[in-house]
């Protein structure tokens, strides 16, 4: 294993980006903009499907993006409405409207 001062360097400026982007306040903004950008792509395919498929649509395609990341998936199950509350209102709602549900938490469930 190399042990030199550049290896020493790389590793401090690995561990600080680690603790950078794992860090809550940063790691929210790209989850609030993954999960607009999600419910902006279903909203036109789910409108015209029943309660029950536009809910199986909206878990299946949460499932396949944080499907690698079992903690980032619970984070998404618990936070999905404060993120998308505040960042995507508009899509939020539409995807409310569409699956029957008072909170995209309930239509994960």
């Amino acid at each position: 294993m190399n042990s030199g001062p550049a290896h020493e360097a790389a590793a401090v400026a690995l561990a600080a980006a680690l603790f950078l982007f794992a860090s809550p306040s940063h790691a929210a903004e790209p989850m609030s903009q993954t999960l607009c950008a999600l419910l902006k792509q279903l909203n036109p395919q789910v409108k015209t499907y029943k309660p029950e498929g536009a809910r199986a649509q909206l878990v299946m395609a949460v499932a396949e993006k944080y499907e690698t990341d079992a903690k980032q998936l619970r984070q998404v199950r618990a936070q999905i409405d404060q993120l998308t509350s505040s960042s995507c209102p508009k899509e939020r709602d539409a995807m409310l409207a569409a699956t029957k549900t008072k909170s995209l938490a309930e239509a994960l469930s």
